[in-house]
């Protein structure tokens, strides 16, 4: 008897979470619908099973509302896609697999890809909107949500601040065009790790 009202709770909870953020989730899925690149069933992203998981679970992370999830997946999945197609570009064993910032230099040196020249944030800033997520920052750091707050308001003072919630969602968004830029870049096909 008490799982059973256990189970009744959490699916009470879940109920009126998902009815609390019904429209919100919807504008969130209509965002990434007018972005995403469509693609055929079965095929699979440059990079792998890892990079395809990763890829999807940054744009359920924006739906859901959790932006700093989507923000720290869709990094991960261009991490992940940079590398993947610096090692199909070159010739490396296993023990020297490149780092991320390597693998953009290497393909930005073989004319390959352009940090500039995909849409969002270029492929050698992205670290400006993950690390104040996924690292510790003291609050006066300039790269901290805090500081970004408190600058904005003193740059548009007639203005009201955004949210940390509402920097967030606007830094996943633009973290999730790169996402789509680098897919669209590297395009699709029956590739695998």
């Amino acid at each position: 008897m008490e799982q059973n009202l256990i189970n009744m709770e959490a699916e009470d909870y879940i109920d009126q979470l998902i009815e609390t953020e019904r429209e919100g989730m919807n504008q969130r899925a209509k965002w990434i619908s007018e972005h995403r690149p469509q693609y055929s069933h079965g095929m699979s992203m440059f990079g792998g099973e890892k990079a395809l998981t990763l890829y999807e679970d940054s744009q359920l992370s924006y739906i859901y509302g959790t932006f700093s999830g989507s923000i720290l997946l869709s990094q991960s999945f261009i991490e992940q896609s940079i590398c993947a197609m610096a090692h199909d570009a070159g010739e490396f064993t296993e023990d020297d697999l490149l780092g991320y910032h390597d693998a953009v230099n290497f393909l930005t040196e073989r004319d390959i890809v352009d940090p500039n020249e995909v849409s969002g944030v270029p492929l050698d800033e992205l670290h400006n909107l993950r690390n104040p997520v996924a690292h510790f920052r003291d609050p006066s750091d300039e790269d901290s949500l805090s500081r970004r707050k408190v600058t904005n308001a003193r740059n548009e003072p007639e203005s009201v601040a955004p949210t940390t919630n509402e920097m967030l969602k606007d830094d996943a968004e633009k973290i999730l065009k790169t996402v789509f830029s680098v897919a669209t870049l590297f395009g699709v096909g029956y590739r695998s790790d």
